[in-house]
């Protein structure tokens, strides 16, 4: 065992803990196994069977069988085992990633472009491995005008997903996700619109798929607050609740639908 205030360096194989109050460095390319705590950061250079646990991020050059587990950043070449960090990247993985922006090189990437029945026109990266993925999303009504005053519609938002694979063209997915809409610059107030998708993606091609399905959706706004974007223009679906929820909110649930192209 390695413990120290600052930091601890091990040049050679290591079969133990490493715990530092700033990092732990294990800087060899033969096979070592035990655990690395840091309050800032662990670096581990060969292939290492055992966790990484750090304040702000791990890095692993080569195998990894065990999780990484920060506040920022994890990166390991092949992880066998879950990253959890605001930003994850890995080139293969065999657990899931959880993160704001997790990338693995060999797993799950996709630009999609769809529509539904708020936004005709959306755009959104879907990053992970099929079991578990992010998004984020950005969408906009390109008929609104910004003149004479802006009263443009749009939208950002992120979400959750996981797509199992049905066949080998055919996948469902599930998806969570929640966005601000906006009108204008930008809405200063609750303007939440969240939504559970279901579908199918039926892969056409080598890195070319269509996706449908229906999504349940939740807007949440202040009744107190009046300058709220128009949601429907051409199409309004049945609103089957609309009510308060405590003093100050409102919640409007209806059944709507996306379709999609996915490239990559």
């Amino acid at each position: 065992m390695q413990v120290a205030g600052f930091a601890n360096t091990n040049l050679g194989k290591m079969n133990g803990v490493q715990v530092a109050g700033f990092s732990n460095v294990n800087a060899t390319r033969l096979p070592s196994q035990g655990v690395q705590v840091a309050g800032f950061g662990n670096v581990q250079i060969g292939d290492y069977v055992g966790s990484q646990f750090a304040g702000a991020a791990n890095i692993a050059t080569e195998k990894i069988t065990g999780s990484q587990i920060s506040v920022l950043f994890n990166h390991g070449k092949e992880v066998r085992g879950t990253q959890i960090g605001l930003i994850n990247y890995a080139d293969t993985l065999g657990g899931v990633p959880i993160g704001l922006i997790s990338i693995v090189k060999k797993g799950y990437h996709k630009i999609e472009l769809s529509a539904d029945e708020v936004f005709y026109t959306n755009l959104a990266f879907r990053t992970g491995v099929k079991k578990f993925y992010s998004q984020l999303m950005a969408g906009l009504k390109p008929t609104q005008s910004i003149e004479p005053t802006d009263t443009s519609v749009w939208t950002f938002g992120y979400g959750l997903g996981t797509s199992p694979r049905i066949n080998r063209w055919l996948s469902i997915d599930i998806d969570l996700l929640s966005q601000h809409v906006n009108k204008g610059s930008f809405t200063d107030e609750l303007s939440s619109l969240n939504k559970l998708y279901v579908g199918l993606d039926f892969q056409l091609a080598k890195k070319f798929s269509l996706a449908t399905g229906i999504t349940l959706n939740g807007y949440l706004t202040r009744p107190s607050y009046s300058d709220y974007p128009q949601l429907f223009t051409d199409f309004k679906p049945n609103i089957f609740y609309d009510e308060n929820v405590g003093t100050d909110i409102n919640l409007k649930m209806w059944l709507g639908a996306k379709i999609a192209l996915r490239f990559l």
